[in-house]
């Protein structure tokens, strides 16, 4: 079997494995009294992500969702196991889990988004829990709906990624092999993969087949190895596009403090930022953010290649 056929079914169930699992939000016909107390909102009417033109501009529009794990997701074992909840929302919302707080997002963004590090919580199968959400849109969304919230078990998470990782692997061997041998190793490779497991979601006999089709492609080892593939860790932020300068300046801000925590928590980890207003923007409204920039710049693990004030546009570029 072609590597072509095979690398399309590991990348779709690695997309099941991703999707996680499915909440019904539910609003309530009357603005509840004690918003976090509510009544049983199972009966209550169904959100649906299309009726966005019923939302309440600047004021509260609330929704409630149950959320239970099940013992085995995806041939997977859940207990005692970490869900990543993530949040996605462009107007100003709030989300509790049992009552308790788990994110706020007080500015309405018009473009970009929060993008906050996941909530995290710990997966007891079988336990009801639930979920309130309110937004306060400050102008009623076109369209689309202004908040996404996705719940992934980590083991799901990661036995994505081993998916992910050998249709990477068959795709690469593919661009490597010249000679009708090195594609005759690569069509063993690929056949090797034990697809029935895969759909099965037996993940033993997956991994089984995975180190199969690994050996397999081991003779691409030493080419691979040769080479030097060179990533280069950066953001891109527009100063000036289709949000306002508020946007910006809290994009920057969230974007500087991401990078700086992953280089604190991966020594290895090396990073670049141009553009002399987004470092202004971090000196002036986080000042000990900016003391962690400086120090990892003396450190040479972050590269300041803000040559010019802005990133321009060098195709329009006239002077």
């Amino acid at each position: 079997m072609p590597a072509s056929a095979v690398i399309p079914q590991l990348l779709a169930k690695a997309g099941e494995l991703e999707t996680g699992l499915e909440l019904t939000w539910h609003a309530p016909p009357t603005p509840p009294a004690d918003p976090l107390a509510p009544a049983d909102f199972r009966s209550w009417p169904v959100w649906n992500a299309d009726a966005w033109t019923s939302l309440r501009k600047n004021a509260p529009n609330w929704f409630y969702a149950s959320l239970v794990f099940p013992p085995v997701l995806h041939g997977l074992r859940l207990t005692n196991e970490k869900a990543y909840i993530y949040i996605h929302g462009y107007c100003p919302f709030t989300l509790w889990v049992d009552g308790v707080e788990a994110f706020a997002e007080t500015h309405a963004w018009h473009a970009t988004g929060p993008i906050a590090d996941p909530v995290v919580t710990l997966i007891e199968p079988g336990r009801e829990y639930r979920l309130a959400l309110c937004l306060e849109p400050t102008e009623i969304p076109f369209r689309f709906n202004p908040i996404g919230v996705a719940v992934r078990p980590l083991p799901c998470v990661e036995q994505a990624v081993d998916v992910q990782a050998l249709a990477a692997e068959l795709r690469i061997a593919e661009g490597f092999a010249r000679t009708r041998r090195e594609r005759d190793t690569v069509r063993r490779a690929a056949a090797a993969v034990d697809l029935s497991a895969l759909a099965a979601d037996d993940w033993p006999a997956f991994a089984d087949s995975a180190t199969r089709a690994e050996k397999l492609l081991a003779p691409f080892a030493g080419r691979t190895r040769a080479m030097t593939v060179h990533l280069i860790g950066h953001t891109h932020i527009d100063l000036d596009w289709q949000w306002t300068w508020k946007d910006t300046v809290l994009c920057a801000r969230r974007d500087i403090r991401a990078a700086v925590e992953l280089l604190e928590d991966f020594p290895e980890l090396r990073f670049s930022l141009s553009q002399v207003p987004v470092y202004q923007v971090a000196r002036e409204l986080d000042p000990a953010l900016f003391d962690r920039v400086r120090r990892l710049i003396a450190e040479g693990r972050w590269e300041n290649v803000a040559s010019t004030w802005v990133e321009g546009d060098l195709n329009m570029a006239d002077g």
